[in-house]
């Protein structure tokens, strides 16, 4: 009981201070205020995404705007560890293709594998490294060195500097 005060009080004390908290897991499985995704790559540029009409539609770098498209915040899955990526626009969720796991998608939230992601943290502060339920731990949400607005993806885990994200607000 005394265990569960004490890591109650030190989350209060790093929220209050500004600071974000982690599940004990370190999933990072706590819902979070909506705010723009951003790598540590291509300063000024969030995660953003065309209409979802259909199935899925790629997810891409633009310059940063308060567009729905790009206000994203994480809530906890149903599958302990996890949290899933919600944009504040109309139910729709960050995942993997299922027909090109190294795609990076948004579609509409249906809780399943690829749209389930682990946060790590990174090495900066309130920054995480993002792998997915679907593709496993060895790959991570990235953006390569060469990106252009099309190359959001999974690749190989590295500590590169474009698989390190801020997630929401």
């Amino acid at each position: 009981m005394t265990k569960f005060f004490t890591v109650l009080a030190c989350s209060v004390l790093l929220l209050a201070s500004g600071g974000s908290a982690l599940a004990q897991d370190g999933s990072g499985a706590v819902d979070s205020p909506a705010g723009p995704m951003q790598s540590d790559r291509l300063s000024g540029k969030c995660l953003d995404f065309t209409q979802v009409r259909t199935v899925s539609v790629p997810a891409m770098m633009e310059p940063c705007s308060d567009r729905s498209h790009q206000q994203w915040h994480r809530a906890p899955a149903r599958v302990p560890g996890y949290v899933s990526i919600h944009s504040s626009d109309n139910n729709v969720c960050l995942g993997v293709s299922a027909a090109d796991h190294s795609r990076v998608v948004a579609a509409r939230c249906q809780n399943i594998p690829n749209q389930r992601w682990m946060l790590a943290p990174a090495k900066k502060d309130g920054r995480f490294v993002l792998t997915n339920q679907l593709t496993g731990s060895g790959t991570c949400l990235g953006i390569p060195e060469t990106a252009t607005r099309e190359n959001v993806g999974m690749s190989r885990c590295g500590g590169f500097a474009g698989q390190s994200w801020q997630v929401g607000g």
